[in-house]
This record gives C-alpha cells, sequence and structure tokens, in this order.
C-alpha cells in the first residue's frame, strides 16, 4: 500500500524540547506517553483517526544537509557535553530499552525528503542517525 502526504494537514500542537538529553528526556516520555494507546481509549488525547507526526532535529556540526531520520537508535554518545554538561558515551536513553533497540517510522520519509529538495530545501533521506 502506498503512503501519500496529505495536501492539508492540521497543526495541533507543538512542543519545544531542552536542547539537552537528560533534561529532555522526561518531557519527551510524558509527550510520548499522552500519544500512546491507553487501556480505555483508542488514543489517550487523540480521536482514532488522527495521526501524530514527530520531528526531531539532531545535532551534527559537519553536515551539509539538514538529515530526515527515517529510524532513531537507543544509544547516546556526545563529542561535547550538552547544555547540562552531560557527555554520555554508549549510553541507552531508555535504560530498559537497551542500546540496540531502534525505532522506525511508517511516515513516508522518501517522499518529504523528495517533496522538500523539489521545493529547494537542502535536505538528506538518513538511515543511520548518528550517536
Amino acid at each position: 500500500m502506498e503512503r501519500r502526504l496529505q495536501q492539508r494537514a492540521k497543526l495541533g500542537s507543538v512542543s519545544v524540547l531542552e536542547v539537552a538529553g537528560e533534561g529532555a528526556l522526561s518531557d519527551l516520555l510524558n509527550l510520548l506517553q499522552a500519544y500512546l494507546p491507553s487501556k480505555d481509549t483508542e488514543r489517550s488525547n487523540e480521536a482514532p483517526s488522527d495521526q501524530v507526526i514527530w520531528v526531531h532535529m539532531g545535532v551534527n556540526s559537519g553536515a551539509s544537509k539538514f538529515a530526515i531520520e527515517r529510524r532513531a537508535i537507543n544509544e547516546a554518545t556526545f563529542r561535547c557535553p550538552d547544555e547540562m554538561g552531560w557527555k554520555p558515551q554508549r549510553s541507552p536513553i531508555v535504560a530498559a530499552d537497551g542500546l540496540s533497540h531502534v525505532r522506525e517510522t511508517d511516515f513516508p520519509v522518501p517522499e518529504l525528503v523528495d517533496s522538500l529538495v523539489k521545493k529547494g530545501f537542502n535536505v538528506a533521506l538518513s538511515d543511520d542517525a548518528a550517536r
């Protein structure tokens, strides 16, 4: 089944998280929990037909383009400390998931990248989030 980007989408909310690994984790987990299906409802605060799209902008000082990630790996390895001084080396982001856990999106990322490139944005598809 081929998935298409909708021509019109409604922005329900925007959350900007702290730019620090440990500082952002609790807020990120709270947001994730708010949109996961609960035992009592289809989704805790959304109609079943609504879709939630998360956009994460990583940091790569050597990149010549914005990388649109298709997947995330549960590992934090920083070359320099973040804003709170945290400099993890091969640390799991969510300890219970372990270092090798990968989350992948079913969002049509290649179509998004193609659309952005056609509009003149300097982006590229990435299958390997840097760690």
